[in-house]
């Protein structure tokens, strides 16, 4: 059994860009964790930040119910997830109660400084995790394999590498997508399930199945391209 660890901005993030991988890893009975370094609240046309997230919350519970994973929330706020040492060392403290044996995240080259600076963070912090005498809780811990999620708007320099097939899982990831009202397109019109799934559906053309997913490794774990079962 592996543990999976999926960081994302905001709630919404990591169930979109790899929603379908968590599902998949969920069914054969690995231990999945999703941190959400922020909810996502000032992305609501018309409720308060304080109202969207409360209801960004109950979201994430619902969703990761269909996912199987377990969810946790850092103490950020939407828009201001902070570039710092104190985030590094709070994921870093995690990630060490964790130990997660792949983590999967945000590629840097993004249009969204949230999404670049959790990033940055996640892969500071894994590298903070492994440390001794720093100012981090818990036991040191070196995770094995860190990936970048594929996510619209982090596609700069994005290149997909490793293709994991989600066909089998594909109806629940979905499922999982729409429990997240912004994601129906309703705000702003930009429709992410429509989006997702289409890439999906191209990701695996891409590898003559019907639905995977893509991830880019970083190249200080590993460097190929291939389709994969699982992680």
């Amino acid at each position: 059994m592996k543990r999976i660890l999926v960081v994302g901005a905001h709630v919404g993030d990591a169930e979109l860009m790899a929603g379908g991988i968590i599902i998949k890893h969920s069914k054969i009975e690995d231990e999945i964790f999703i941190i959400h370094m922020s909810k996502g609240e000032r992305g609501h046309p018309s409720l308060s930040p304080e109202e969207y997230a409360k209801q960004k919350e109950r979201e994430a519970l619902e969703s990761a119910k269909i996912m199987k994973a377990k969810v946790i929330f850092m103490p950020y706020e939407d828009a201001l997830i902070p570039n710092n040492e104190e985030a590094r060392f709070k994921l870093a403290e995690e990630i060490r109660k964790i130990r997660p044996s792949v983590v999967i995240t945000h590629w840097v080259g993004s249009y969204h400084k949230d999404h670049e600076n959790t990033s940055r963070i996640v892969k500071d912090a894994i590298f903070l995790a492994a440390m001794r005498d720093l100012p981090i809780g818990g036991e040191t811990y070196s995770v094995g394999k860190l990936y970048f999620a594929e996510n619209w708007e982090d596609p700069i320099n994005f290149i997909p590498e490793v293709y994991v097939d989600i066909s089998e899982v594909f109806e629940e990831y979905r499922k999982a997508m729409e429990v997240h009202e912004f994601a129906s397109g309703k705000f702003w019109g930009f429709n992410y399930i429509d989006y997702y799934t289409s890439l999906a559906r191209i990701r695996g053309i891409e590898v003559r199945t019907k639905y995977a997913q893509a991830l880019m490794p970083d190249k200080s774990w590993a460097s190929y391209r291939e389709k994969v079962d699982t992680l």
